[in-house]
């Protein structure tokens, strides 16, 4: 729940900070879960994808844009036409 909180303000600071606020844009990422144990070790990962996890991509006012749903490597990608007007 903490990591979906951080997802979507992580994804308003970067709308509102301009990076984008054009015409025509794209989003993209990896949802992980994390830490699977309680020590991290070198060369080890930490962290697993998150399949089937649903965002909802927002503008900084809150106008709702489109969902996304991440696939079984945990990644996502939405192209939209209009992310801020």
């Amino acid at each position: 729940m903490k990591r979906m909180l951080f997802t979507r303000v992580a994804l308003c600071c970067l709308l509102w900070a301009g990076v984008a606020q054009q015409a025509l844009g794209t989003l993209e990422g990896r949802i992980t879960r994390g830490p699977l144990t309680p020590v991290e070790r070198l060369g080890i990962p930490n962290s697993a994808p998150v399949a089937g996890a649903r965002l909802g991509i927002a503008t900084p006012t809150r106008e709702k844009i489109t969902p996304v749903e991440s696939n079984s490597e945990g990644e996502y990608y939405n192209w939209h036409q209009e992310l801020i007007s």
